[in-house]
């Protein structure tokens, strides 16, 4: 009796073993392809189908059903690699969607136009309006700024002064020239245009001027940009000065007819190249006019241009004895912008006096007075000596 019970446990577990080897190479057969088909008893075994077989020789379920739930999540699974691969795309958009990081605020460009004479030559005889287009970026969108736009020497870089003020006190003002507006920003960056007017340049003419741009939010500085005459940022302010003499270079002019004067004039603060036409009128210190010419300029690298504009063939007899000086006046496409002397209000301190040329007494009253003084000393009377000897 234990010998029939020992064959039978022997028979069972081998009748086991041999049902669990069945349903592995069964399992292991279903998802090797060759060619696009599926060859049978060839597929190697995945880690799933080892799990399988191995639920399937301790007896949990039946080998058909496990091996057909196995095949079918092995199938419909895709490999990590490939996963990574379709996956990758999604992340790329995930990166490229964040959000720029915000520059910091920066004044990154400046265009200004002169309103009132329509060039890039501002005018001293008058007050200017200027146009500034102030790009940006990093603004806070709809916040509003407090743009201060200063005048500096593109020569130098320093701040250039109003004409210095005393007040009631008794105290000497020296203001810079300077204008504060407010502007709202619309978006992160963009233009501001700044309208700066009634801007009196005469105190500063004969230079070339640029701009510094400070950009405040409350009393917090948000930015700031010192602008050089290289980067479209200049204005030109021009100033004519006269030298009148006469042809042989001294200060006297002959009472003759066909009489020479010259003003040997400066102009300064033009663009380089630009041609502009000054024209001079000679008259006399109470304001008689004598003669007129227009001569053409045209400005070198440093902005300064000379002349000599002559006042030829004049008839300085009906002057004799008299002061003759020189008026200028210069003009860029047909628009005075600066003269000499000043126009009354606008004269600068320290500003050289007109200079003016003597016109000699004339060559006949000089004869007629030498003549008279010879005779009256020296001549003979009528009835001398001679008429008094009775002999």
């Amino acid at each position: 009796m234990g010998s029939g019970r020992k064959k039978g446990l022997f028979w069972n577990d081998a009748f086991r073993k041999c049902v669990s080897a069945i349903v592995t190479i069964a399992m292991v057969t279903q998802n090797l392809t060759f060619g696009g088909q599926v060859v049978p008893g060839l597929a190697a075994e995945s880690p799933q189908e080892v799990a399988v077989a191995e639920a399937a020789r301790d007896g949990g379920g039946t080998g058909a059903e496990q091996g057909e739930g196995a095949g079918s999540e092995v199938t419909n699974e895709q490999p990590a690699e490939q996963q990574s691969v379709e996956q990758q795309p999604a992340e790329q958009q995930s990166v490229e969607q964040q959000p720029a990081e915000q520059p910091a605020p920066a004044i990154t460009s400046l265009a200004v136009r002169n309103l009132t004479t329509e060039s890039e030559v501002a005018s001293a005889t008058e007050n200017n309006t200027l146009s500034v287009d102030l790009g940006y970026e990093g603004l806070e969108p709809g916040a509003e700024y407090e743009a201060v736009v200063e005048l500096l020497d593109a020569a130098t870089g320093d701040v250039l002064h109003n004409e210095p003020w005393t007040d009631e006190a008794g105290e000497r003002h020296d203001d810079p020239i300077e204008r504060r507006r407010n502007a709202t920003a619309g978006e992160a960056a963009g233009t501001l245009t700044l309208e700066l007017a009634d801007l009196d340049l005469h105190w500063v003419a004969g230079r070339t001027v640029t701009l510094r741009v400070t950009l405040r939010q409350g009393d917090a500085q948000v930015a700031q940009r010192t602008f050089d005459a290289r980067e479209d940022a200049h204005i030109y302010i021009p100033s004519v000065e006269s030298a009148l003499h006469a042809a042989d270079g001294t200060q006297e002019l002959a009472a003759a007819e066909g009489a020479v004067a010259v003003d040997s004039l400066t102009v300064r603060g033009l663009p380089e190249g630009l041609e502009a036409q000054v024209t001079g009128a000679l008259a006399t210190a109470e304001g008689e006019p004598v003669a007129a010419e227009v001569v053409t300029v045209a400005a070198g690298a440093d902005g300064t241009a000379s002349a000599n504009l002559s006042y030829p063939a004049l008839d300085a007899r009906a002057h004799a004895g008299r002061q003759l000086a020189s008026s200028l006046s210069l003009n860029v496409n047909g628009r005075n912008v600066a003269a000499y002397p000043a126009p009354e209000g606008r004269r600068r301190e320290g500003e050289a006096e007109r200079r003016a040329v003597a016109v000699a007494a004339a060559a006949e009253q000089a004869e007629t007075a030498d003549g008279g003084q010879g005779d009256g000393g020296q001549g003979e009377e009528p009835g001398g000596e001679d008429a008094d000897d009775p002999d």
